[in-house]
């Protein structure tokens, strides 16, 4: 834990199981990654590239995801509660029963993203855009929505 990672070029790289809770992987390439059930909480994620990666269950808990490149990724059952991911691009992202509980998500991209029974709780979904996103079921008691964009996007039972 608290290793840093900054720049590591880690594709397709699996760390299933690991403990990398406060670890520092600014700008890091982890697209296609095999991230299950990892603990990143408190790590530091800027401007990473993780495009494909597979994070199920990972640990996330008051993650810095600012500007990270996420699209495509496999984040079912992920705990992102008190995260940051202002800026993040999370397009056709798969979140299905993730914790965004807190989370802040300031003008990310959430485009066809899969939100089903995600809680997003208290989260700041200020400016973000979430066009054709499937929110199905999702909690979003308190959440901030100021000039958020829902165009097409499905909310049955939110």
């Amino acid at each position: 834990s608290g290793a840093d990672l900054s720049g590591a070029q880690a594709s397709g790289t699996d760390f299933t199981g690991a403990n990398l809770s406060k670890a520092v992987l600014k700008k890091a390439c982890l697209d296609n990654a095999v991230l299950v059930k990892v603990d990143l909480s408190g790590a530091d994620l800027s401007g990473a590239q993780m495009l494909g990666a597979n994070l199920s269950g990972a640990n996330l808990g008051k993650a810095i995801l600012t500007n990270t490149r996420l699209d495509k990724a496999a984040m079912a059952d992920v705990n992102l509660s008190g995260a940051d991911l202002s800026g993040a691009q999370a397009s056709g992202t798969d979140f299905t029963g993730a914790n965004l509980s807190k989370a802040v998500l300031k003008k990310a991209c959430l485009d066809n993203a899969v939100l089903v029974k995600v809680d997003l709780s208290g989260a700041d979904l200020s400016g973000a855009q979430m066009l054709g996103a499937n929110l199905s079921g999702a909690n979003l008691g308190k959440a901030i929505l100021t000039n958020t964009r829902l165009d097409n996007a499905v909310l049955v039972d939110a």
